[in-house]
């Protein structure tokens, strides 16, 4: 059975989550394991131990994949294109590879239009809502979707004679909480936002500066209009609904596993394939009225987009979701941090997967914890033991420690090898110190659910001394 990997650097991204539907729609189909390596990225900035995670290219760059699918507009992020080429893509060459968004010599590529969407966005809210001052709340500077994008607003405005100030640009990273942040240090210079509409380049920034504006008491869109860009699920969701530019991430992420199954079986495939965006016009620019859920948007025709059938199942259970995910959470971290001992702890690990309707995982621990520290090069510790292992689809078991090396792969054995599944690999640590990994299918939670329960298995791991 051909094993694939895909590159992210968050599980609970809704961009990355979108491409992963596609991508896991089209293994199950043509029967291909896939691998999920949520690695953050190089240089990553944030939290003062999440560099951790990027020991995971560590593991794709030494155990077996068939080939490799690479979220690549997201990876060049903080280091930029050259740098993630240099330190990455070649030294994985020549193993099949196909890259989303940004673009390498020799690989083949899936891209989105970052440019017509937008541009129709920003023409509708000059012409349509009458938008004359304009703030951008861009990602990253080295990031080249959000170049693309910037340049792509700015051609419209100049053709409506619409000068964009140097202050009127936010340099943020695609990400809500720090993205606030700077928007609350501008209100904190200039005491108020003089602007028609925040342009986000992201759903995640424009949400979450929709609620800190509403905090503040600044209505959206009765005081300012604010968009966003993916049309992740939940611009939907939220209130008010959010106007954002459609990227159909999930039939891009099922067309890169296409392509990668291609050039493995056949040695080549098309260089290049492209997907056009287009708006969503909902609440938050006022095209729908903030009581009207009747339909999903308008499109740049103005015409109703309907809500699908399931999908509107979703909108009228979402509570329910919320209030079970939470409740979940509860009871698996109350049972994590209570554990007395090695017996405790196998049956908190199994209590945790089943509430997490996991079916198939296992949990490896370096025989001595290692110190990794930040841009410090990491090498995977070669002695190991699997400590717990499990599939409920054959009722296969273990709980005695087993020692292996993990040069021969991420387990000591093979039974998940011929599993049609989406698994995830993610490492446990604690502060500076590597502890070990998970090697699990994932269920329907949310991935933040997966890193917060992670995170106290490594807790459990480090209270019991068990390396």
């Amino acid at each position: 059975m051909l094993r694939i990997g895909f590159l992210i650097h968050l599980i609970d991204a809704g961009y990355s989550k979108e491409m992963l539907d596609g991508i896991s729609m089209y293994c199950q189909e043509k029967g291909i394991q896939l691998v999920v390596f949520p690695a953050h990225t190089l240089d990553w900035p944030f939290g003062k131990y999440g560099y951790q995670d990027t020991v995971l290219f560590e593991f794709i760059k030494s155990n077996r994949l068939d080939g490799l699918i690479i979220e690549a507009g997201t990876q060049c992020s903080f280091c930029g294109k050259e740098q993630f080429e240099k330190a990455f893509i070649n030294v994985m060459r020549p193993l099949p590879m196909v890259t989303f968004a940004v673009g390498f010599d020799g690989i083949p590529l899936v891209q989105g239009d970052n440019g017509h969407g937008l541009e129709a966005l920003v023409e509708h809210l000059i012409s349509v809502h009458s938008c004359k001052k304009f703030m951008l709340v861009t990602g990253p500077t080295e990031n080249p979707d959000s170049i693309i994008r910037e340049n792509s607003v700015k051609s419209v405005l100049k053709n409506h004679n619409i000068e964009l100030q140097t202050d009127s640009i936010i340099r943020g990273n695609f990400f809500g909480q720090s993205t606030v942040s700077l928007l609350k240090a501008y209100l904190d210079e200039h005491k108020k936002l003089d602007f028609d509409a925040i342009v986000c380049f992201n759903d995640i920034m424009a949400l979450s500066i929709i609620h800190f504006l509403n905090g503040q008491g600044i209505r959206v869109p009765d005081d300012i209009i604010v968009t966003g860009f993916d049309d992740s699920f939940v611009s939907s969701f939220d209130l008010p609904t959010l106007t954002t530019v459609k990227t159909s991430l999930a039939p891009q992420g099922y067309a890169t596993a296409k392509k990668l199954h291609e050039l493995i079986k056949n040695g080549k495939t098309e260089p290049y394939e492209d997907y056009s965006t287009v708006a969503l016009y909902r609440q938050s620019c006022g095209c729908i009225k903030d009581d009207d859920f009747s339909f999903n948007a308008y499109d740049e025709q103005m015409r109703k987009i309907s809500w699908g059938k399931e999908f509107k199942r979703l909108r009228e259970r979402r509570g329910l979701f919320l209030e079970g995910d939470f409740a979940r959470i509860r009871d698996i971290v109350s049972v994590l941090l209570t554990v007395k001992d090695y017996s405790d702890f196998m049956n908190a690990l199994k209590m945790a997967f089943t509430a997490l309707e996991i079916n198939k995982a296992a949990v490896v621990l370096y025989e001595k914890k290692t110190g990794h520290l930040k841009n410090a090069e990491f090498a995977v510790p070669e002695k190991a033991k699997l400590i717990y292992a499990f599939d409920a689809d054959t009722d296969f078991k273990i709980t005695e420690a087993v020692p292996f090396n993990t040069k021969e792969g991420f387990l000591p054995f093979n039974n998940f090898d011929n599993a049609v599944s989406a698994f995830m690999l993610k490492p446990l640590f604690f502060c500076e110190n590597q502890l070990g990994y998970i090697f699990f299918n994932t269920g329907s939670f949310s991935g933040s659910v997966y890193d917060l329960v992670c995170m106290q298995i490594s807790n459990a791991v480090i209270s019991l001394k068990l390396n």
